[in-house]
């Protein structure tokens, strides 16, 4: 199983570090309880089924985190860095206990207005 794994890190481009993650730890674990009949996910059902899925449960989590913001509060700051084509990128930064998360880019709300 481990060559396997490591076969795919290096098959696919993925970083080392996402071994670190606690996504990945998730998947290998509910594989390893689901037993030897799990067949992973079609190419159509990830871009589709399961990525809407996805979407609404991060969009629900968002919503829990921003309902906590009225007890707890929130610290709004920004980051900010230059893209490959030299171009400068500044995010508000959302961070509080509950989770932190990127808003709309600053460049995207000069646009709007």
């Amino acid at each position: 199983m481990d060559k396997i794994i490591t076969k795919k890190f290096f098959g696919c481009g993925i970083p080392f570090d996402v071994i670190k993650s606690s996504h990945f730890k998730q998947r290998i674990h509910a594989i390893g309880h689901y037993g030897l009949g799990y067949l992973h996910q079609s190419y159509e059902k990830l871009m589709t089924t399961l990525l809407k899925e996805v979407k609404n449960d991060l969009i629900k989590y968002l919503d829990v985190v921003k309902e906590s913001w009225k007890e707890i509060g929130c610290i709004v700051t920004c980051d900010g860095w230059t893209s490959v084509d030299n171009i400068p990128l500044l995010y508000i930064l959302c961070v509080c206990p509950k989770g932190d998360f990127f808003c709309k880019p600053l460049i995207q709300l000069a646009r709007q207005n």
